[in-house]
């Protein structure tokens, strides 16, 4: 079921739009929504129409984006390191919990990742070989994040490449005219400003400024939506996102910058992580999918680490406390899920779901066998198997059991068959994608007033926030209320009933 606030406002807007059949204004709930470029929608509209509206045709293009850049991962690393070190590559990202939530999302950032990965990789190859078609194809992967997620698509990339020849001091025109820029920014401009000049005409300015100003501007500016944190937050979001063999991040990065002369797209995939990451430590919003363009590029610094021979790591210092770290990340990860749930009250009936990860303490047992065997490589297809075979348990056995517990699910039989729901202030979007009809939403006691007054039977949806500005109509009784899954909000549903002196 989709359910992320995220998710269902970009799966009801691709819906919004392909019943419209209009492919320049995105709308939410029958509200011009500024959040996000088309690209993504694009992609569902088209599989709305082979598959149906529903949660697989709206994750379907993010899954396709992520075989993309596992693809270009692998490709990378076999073309400037080994095959080894590019299977490690693309293990590193299939091992990561967070890389395989991110590409299950119907959200715009699997496809700026993947359009990212391809502007890096064809611009250093572009710098190395002076090949106009990589150029080209840099070009186009900043188009396209551009129509994905905005300018930071062209930002990143031109930040990477002057860092990285600053690093290599190689400043030039000659080796600038490698990128062929008047002739690229023409590629880009063709791609990007159709659609950016169209939903200006069409919306009068206001998706350029609701776009450029608030969700661009003021979201790097300060902090939106409560999604703040002190600046090193985004480093952290890596080390956590990447686990488990981000822990081995230490002896990569030092191996790349002692090699960087002989091995310079270690030292480039390395100033793409520093830019993207630096680049948000510096941003008023943080979120743990702001700094995942980073991954491919630590997942090939990776791949060459856990690549190289065995013999005699595993009992240097670094290496002890890495597998240290992993031992007891890989123990104590089925017991923090427990924890978690138990200390939800509305989710303390299902904390047994954390023993479905049993597999992470196996998996551990099975890496401090094959080390104690000095057999370093099967220790870590251990680690591999317990943390992919996890995300198999996560999406097939643990997230359906979570999954019902969810105010959405819990309501859509009783709401379904209502003629009169509203929404009040501020409610889960869910409930628009799944009622299949725009949800009018009221912002003032006096629309409530008048609505209770035109509709007697009205449904309210909204939130615990709400409650007391609602508490001026006595005939309104809350029927259902539960705290939204991974978000700070409480849903609530509200009828309006007779009281008993009235009747």
């Amino acid at each position: 079921m989709l359910y992320g606030l995220d998710e269902t406002k970009n799966a009801q807007c691709a819906r919004e739009m392909l019943v419209r059949r209009d492919w320049i204004v995105p709308t939410f709930n029958g509200e011009l929504r500024t959040d996000k470029p088309p690209l993504h929608y694009y992609v569902m509209m088209l599989a709305y129409r082979l598959f149906g509206v529903n949660g697989f045709a709206a994750r379907l293009g993010s899954g396709l984006m992520g075989a993309l850049v596992m693809l270009m991962t692998f490709r990378m690393a076999e073309r400037h390191l080994s095959r080894l070190a590019a299977l490690w590559s693309v293990t590193a990202l299939l091992a990561s919990l967070h890389v395989s939530v991110q590409f299950r999302m119907s959200v715009p950032d699997p496809y700026l990742i993947a359009s990212l990965t391809l502007a890096f990789w064809s611009g250093y190859e572009a710098l190395t070989t002076g090949k106009a078609r990589w150029a080209y194809l840099a070009w186009l992967g900043m188009g396209l994040g551009t129509l994905a997620k905005g300018p930071v698509a062209l930002l990143l990339p031109l930040l990477t490449a002057v860092v990285f020849l600053t690093l290599m001091r190689q400043w030039s025109w000659s080796v600038l005219q490698r990128l062929w820029p008047l002739s690229g920014l023409g590629l880009f401009a063709l791609v990007t400003v159709p659609w950016y000049w169209a939903v200006h005409q069409q919306t009068g300015g206001a998706w350029t400024q609701g776009f450029f100003l608030k969700h661009n501007l003021g979201r790097y500016a300060a902090a939106m939506e409560g999604h703040g944190g002190f600046w090193g937050l985004p480093l952290l979001y890596v080390l956590v996102g990447l686990l488990p063999f981000s822990v081995f991040l230490p002896q990569a990065i030092r191996r790349v910058v002692h090699q960087r002369r002989r091995h310079p797209f270690g030292l480039f995939c390395l100033t793409v992580a520093g830019v993207v990451v630096g680049f948000f430590m510096f941003s008023g919003t943080k979120l743990p999918n702001y700094t995942v363009p980073a991954y491919p590029f630590l997942a090939v610094i990776l791949g060459g680490e856990l690549a190289r021979p065995a013999e005699g790591r595993q009992n240097t210092l670094s290496t002890r406390i890495s597998l240290g770290v992993l031992a007891g990340i890989m123990l104590l990860l089925p017991v923090a899920v427990a924890l978690a749930l138990y200390l939800d009250p509305h989710l303390r009936h299902i904390a047994w779901v954390g023993g479905l990860f049993f597999l992470l303490p196996l998996g551990m047992a099975g890496m401090l066998y094959y080390l104690r065997k000095q057999q370093r490589q099967l220790a870590l297809l251990a680690v591999t198997g317990a943390f992919t075979g996890s995300a198999w348990v996560l999406y097939v056995l643990a997230y359906p059991v979570v999954d019902r517990e969810n105010p959405v699910q819990a309501t859509l039989p009783t709401l379904k068959g209502r003629e009169a729901v509203v929404g009040y202030r501020h409610f889960n979007p869910a409930f628009v994608f799944y009622l299949n009809r725009r949800i009018p939403l009221l912002d003032t006691p006096e629309q409530m007033h008048r609505q209770l007054l035109a509709h007697p039977e009205t449904t309210v949806i909204t939130r615990t926030d709400y409650l007391e500005e609602l508490t001026r109509y006595p005939n309104l009784f809350v029927i259902h209320q539960r705290r939204d899954l991974f978000e700070r909000p409480t849903t609530v549903i509200l009828e309006r009933r007779e009281s008993i002196s009235q009747r």
